[in-house]
């Protein structure tokens, strides 16, 4: 016959056994539970190269970024490959809305935010520079910029600015803009010109006369001094103007 000390011992060795057994079976299935869940981070990679096919962005002028999604968010996982669809007035400049679905058994479908990065060449100042200053190749160089929270049209070269005298005051590191600058007035109206024609390879010149003032690769009225006929060109020196035939 057994004593209670036996007993007792043998009874806590059961409990034990049944405990180990309990918690292999919640662990077990918490580990199933959890892979039954699709991985958030396919969903978000799902949402970014939808977006980046439907811009083009194939190349370094356009990033697509999906935003950051709870890393608790609970989705069935998905029996067939994730697909994206744009849902219909949910886009606006830089920010766009992709929805991402699963078409599979247990279908469900989520909205994923996506940032879109817009990079561009543009010239910077390079040293802060007076209002009134004319800008010249040395002022200036190329950046790399993200110009995708910015709704002002920045250049890219000194011949896309209207002009290189500037109305204010620029801080070193300032990308240049087109309202920035005054057009500087190199021609005045009623100046004599040489009107300057290229003529399949051969170069024509003839005496003209300004109708207007203009500015460097501006284009303005010029007259034919000896034809008196008006035609427009284009202002390439304070002395030319070049009449384009096509």
């Amino acid at each position: 016959m057994q004593s209670d000390g036996t007993l007792t011992a043998a009874t806590e060795i059961r409990r034990g056994r049944s405990a180990l057994a309990a918690l292999a079976l919640v662990l077990f299935a918490g580990g199933a539970a959890a892979a039954d869940w699709q991985p958030v981070e396919s969903i978000r990679e799902t949402a970014s190269r939808y977006a980046a096919s439907q811009l083009g962005a194939d190349g370094d002028d356009v990033r697509v970024e999906a935003g950051e999604l709870d890393t608790r968010l609970r989705m069935n996982r998905c029996d067939v490959p994730l697909s994206g669809f744009l849902p219909n007035g949910m886009g606006n400049g830089n920010r766009l809305v992709v929805g991402v679905r699963c078409e599979g058994t247990k279908p469900w479908k989520l909205f994923v935010p996506v940032r879109i990065a817009r990079y561009a060449d543009v010239l910077v100042v390079s040293r802060s520079l007076p209002r009134g200053h004319v800008l010249a190749s040395g002022d200036v160089h190329t950046e790399r910029r993200d110009l995708s929270s910015h709704l002002k049209t920045y250049a890219g070269s000194l011949r896309q600015l209207p002009g290189r005298r500037l109305k204010r005051p620029v801080l070193a590191g300032t990308p240049l803009t087109h309202n920035m600058v005054d057009a500087e007035q190199i021609v005045r109206r009623g100046q004599k010109v040489t009107l300057v024609v290229d003529n399949g390879g051969m170069e024509i010149r003839m005496a003209g006369r300004a109708l207007s003032d203009g500015a460097l690769d501006q284009r303005i009225r010029v007259e034919n001094v000896s034809s008196r006929r008006v035609v427009e060109g284009i202002v390439r020196s304070p002395e030319v103007v070049e009449i384009r035939m096509n």
